[in-house]
């Protein structure tokens, strides 16, 4: 992933104590770590769901899956 970092957002961060900035950190990077967490279990989803497509039998019953 790329970041832009302008010049403006330096001087942001400059002004913040350094905790401050630190939870400003911190938060950024859980909401990013919740959203990959999300996106994988998608993909993990939808991989379920295209192989039972090909091969009923394979994983049962579907509504097994909501339980991921």
């Amino acid at each position: 992933m790329i970041r832009i970092v302008t010049d403006q957002t330096i001087m942001i961060m400059n002004t913040l104590p350094p905790l401050q900035m630190m939870e400003v950190m911190v938060a950024g990077n859980l909401r990013k770590r919740n959203e990959i967490k999300k996106r994988m279990k998608l993909i993990w989803k939808m991989v379920i769901l295209r192989l039972h497509q090909r091969n009923p039998g394979l994983f049962g019953q579907l509504s097994s899956i909501n339980n991921l």
